[in-house]
């Protein structure tokens, strides 16, 4: 059975889920959830994928009734393999590259400590001197030695700096990576409370470091009308569709969530006019998707907002203007990307 809930799973990821794909999967969410509100069991990501695993099986093995035992034995061999299959190379990876940049800043730090005592220890000397040698041969030499400490000093700079940004870096992709672990189950994308965790850890990189990043608002056009036309069932699908697609549209570093209902939102590590970029190739994609429902085509278009944070920004400032910008596009016909330069040209 887990060949096949991991097949189920790999098709949903893609996209291509049929309508008996879909009554499955409701009927195993159904009956874990069921299960999992009686038993006052917390519904977060972990325990939901253990007993969905769980309530799978035990489906597919035509068990409509499980005992407490069954359903426990269950859960403890997947419990086991869930733990087997938890990504250690990756953080092995990251612990990896944080030792090599804390032995780069260790060494930098070491190396401006021998530099002071040096200076310091050539001042010392031109001190002492300083009754013997004409003044005018002391200050040359005390103004040579001031550009030697300064030219080093601008080079440690920019090794401190370069080694910093490298750590707020990793800080940023390891957060991707645990924030993975809080996907929407239908897109298979971030959550919202994990798009706003990770988009405060950018403000702060931002007012640190100056590292620019954008958040891009996106939603379907005429959704209530595929809904109304197609079946709920059709509607689900395009959401699972659109996610996979922004997911493969951009870089790793990019997070993409769904933001509520239909939307979508995706934080882009780019300047506005790059992320400019990155919208204009996910709206070409959407443009050439086909969507297949029972033998037939939807068609699907998407509008677009983008705003790009500012030091004084928080979530809210931040996520309005990218909204703003985001029904601004809808209001311009839809199918559409504005930015928040657009919302200044209509004030």
């Amino acid at each position: 059975m887990e060949e096949k809930l991991n097949h189920l799973i790999n098709k949903a990821h893609k996209g291509e889920l049929d309508r008996e794909d879909l009554i499955l999967i409701s009927e195993i969410a159904r009956q874990t959830l069921k299960y999992m509100v009686e038993k006052n069991i917390p519904v977060v990501p972990e325990n939901y994928t253990l007993f969905f695993l769980t309530f799978g099986e035990l489906l597919h093995k035509g068990i409509k009734n499980p005992t407490d035992e069954q359903i426990s034995n269950l859960c403890r061999q997947y419990a086991s393999k869930l733990n087997a299959k938890i990504n250690f190379e990756q953080f092995q990876k990251f612990q990896k590259k944080t030792k090599e940049i804390l032995d780069e800043s260790t060494k930098n730090l070491l190396f401006c400590v021998n530099n002071l005592e040096r200076y310091d220890q050539k001042l010392a000397n031109i001190q002492e001197s300083a009754q013997e040698d004409n003044l005018k041969d002391l200050m040359l030499i005390l103004t040579d030695e001031i550009r030697k400490l300064r030219e080093e000093n601008r080079k440690l700079s920019d090794a401190l700096k370069s080694s910093t940004e490298k750590l707020i870096s990793l800080q940023e992709k390891l957060s991707l990576h645990i924030e993975e672990a809080s996907l929407d189950f239908l897109t298979q994308t971030l959550t919202r409370s994990a798009l706003e965790r990770i988009i405060n850890l950018k403000l702060e990189t931002l007012r640190q470091l100056g590292k620019p990043f954008c958040l891009i608002m996106i939603d379907p056009d005429n959704f209530k009308e595929i809904n109304d036309r197609y079946g709920h069932l059709a509607g689900d699908q395009v959401l699972r569709t659109l996610g996979f697609l922004l997911k493969e549209s951009v870089r790793d570093e990019d997070a993409v969530a769904r933001y509520g209902g239909d939307e979508f939102a995706i934080v882009v590590s780019l300047p506005l006019k790059d992320a400019v970029k990155i919208a204009e190739r996910i709206k070409n994609n959407i443009d050439k998707l086909k969507i297949l429902w029972e033998d037939k085509e939807i068609k699907l278009g998407v509008s677009m907002g983008i705003a790009e944070a500012r030091k004084d920004d928080n979530i809210l400032s931040l996520i309005s203007r990218a909204d703003k910008a985001l029904y601004l596009a809808k209001k311009m016909g839809k199918n559409r990307i504005a930015t928040e330069l657009d919302l200044e040209g209509c004030q």
